[in-house]
């Protein structure tokens, strides 16, 4: 419920994903922007049958974690940038591509314990009833190997 990817052909997407390059009309390549948002997908709400202050509540914990996520996700993408301009510029060797990549694999690294750690309270936020029905998806997706629509 972190982060989601905006795309103008496509609805929001409401889980971690990194940037990808993506052909945009015309031709031309575009990132498609990754932002935190608190909204909360309607069939998640509907599923869990969430209350109005349950959902302010949820929704209170993410923008909370947003502000703590957004200074990571500009230095993510600084240094994807950065590389992007060394390789446009020629410059992209060996020891500077390496250092860009462990530079964002450390970022990637505080961002997915980070979301696990939201998830996490996300989930104790939950009636037991609820965490039955999110355990429930969790277990159905694994058992046909999908990915789990949510997360604990």
């Amino acid at each position: 419920m972190l982060y989601q990817t905006t795309e103008a052909s496509e609805p929001p997407q409401t889980y971690s994903q990194a940037n990808t390059v993506s052909p945009a009309p015309g031709g031309s390549l575009s990132i498609p922007s990754v932002t935190c948002s608190p909204d909360i997908p309607p069939q998640l709400v509907e599923f869990l049958q969430l209350t109005p202050p349950e959902i302010q509540s949820l929704q209170e914990q993410v923008v909370q974690e947003c502000k703590k996520v957004e200074p990571l996700m500009d230095q993510l993408d600084k240094s994807r940038r950065k590389l992007m301009s060394m390789k446009l510029n020629g410059a992209a060797g060996d020891k500077e591509v390496q250092a860009l990549a462990a530079e964002q694999s450390q970022i990637m690294k505080q961002l997915i314990v980070m979301n696990s750690q939201l998830e996490s309270k996300l989930y104790s936020l939950l009636t037991p009833e609820q965490q039955r029905k999110v355990d429930g998806l969790v277990r159905q997706a694994l058992a046909s190997g999908d990915k789990p629509p949510v997360a604990q």
